[in-house]
């Protein structure tokens, strides 16, 4: 088997999606109840979720890697802010509806480490940034006042217009006595190889199960995800802002 994708996250989710296709029973005519027999699903529309969230995962990786391309504006070094505005927010959606899909991936297939990989990107700074700026900006919480219950410890929070550029690498997220300047090209970049990493347990726990009594297809359907594994995608390299800058300093000469 063999993938050909521009990142990984999507060549796991046409692997996922072979799994699913592996799961189908072979009888001319099958039930649901079939389904979840021989896809080891623990309830009847886990199927249909399944394939719901290999569609999430897919498509919030093209929108995540055209952030990672062009950032907050596409081949301008100062973009209109309507843009920027759409890109920003859009992003920032797409990386938590990807953490979703993730999460519910894992619950799906029985990952036994769930409830830490749950935590993990939760924790990550960029969820923090996406529930700031793009969710809960006029009365977010803190992980630690949502555990206290304390209504005090709510904030409000603005981002800074003239923070907003291009290569989106020091936005200002300004709130009632506080101030936080984040770079958020490389929280994406780091998002992106942590929720990588994070999907191949997950993939092997789901093929161990799903092909236990089949060592035929169990050893080729790990075979090649520890191929995918074996080469991570660098986020880094479909950045084009040195190439955009590059451009407007000719074109300034």
């Amino acid at each position: 088997m063999e993938f050909h994708a521009e990142t990984n996250k999507i060549k796991l989710a046409q692997c996922l999606l072979l799994c699913l296709q592996y799961g189908v029973p072979r009888k001319p005519t099958y039930t649901e109840a079939d389904i979840q027999k021989k896809g080891k699903f623990e309830r009847i529309d886990d199927y249909k979720r399944l394939r719901g969230c290999i569609d999430v995962l897919e498509d919030t990786e093209y929108a995540i890697v055209n952030f990672c391309t062009y950032q907050l504006s596409k081949g301008r070094k100062h973009g209109e802010l309507s843009e920027m505005y759409l890109r920003l927010y859009g992003v920032l959606n797409a990386v938590y509806l990807q953490k979703q899909a993730i999460e519910e991936i894992a619950r799906i297939v029985k990952y036994p480490g769930l409830s830490e990989l749950r935590k993990t990107l939760s924790n990550h700074k960029l969820l923090e940034v996406r529930n700031i700026a793009g969710a809960h900006t006029l009365n977010f919480k803190s992980i630690t006042a949502l555990k206290e219950d304390k209504d005090s410890a709510t904030s409000f929070y603005r981002i800074s217009q003239m923070s907003l550029t291009t290569e989106a690498t020091s936005i200002s997220l300004v709130g009632n006595g506080s101030h936080d300047q984040v770079n958020l090209k490389e929280l994406v970049f780091d998002f992106c190889a942590a929720s990588e990493q994070l999907l191949y347990p997950v993939l092997e726990k789901y093929i161990a199960t799903l092909c236990k009594t089949d060592k035929h297809y169990r050893e080729k359907f790990l075979y090649s995800l520890g191929a995918i594994k074996a080469n991570p995608t660098d986020y880094r390299r479909f950045d084009r802002s040195v190439e955009r800058l590059i451009r407007q300093d000719q074109k300034m000469r």
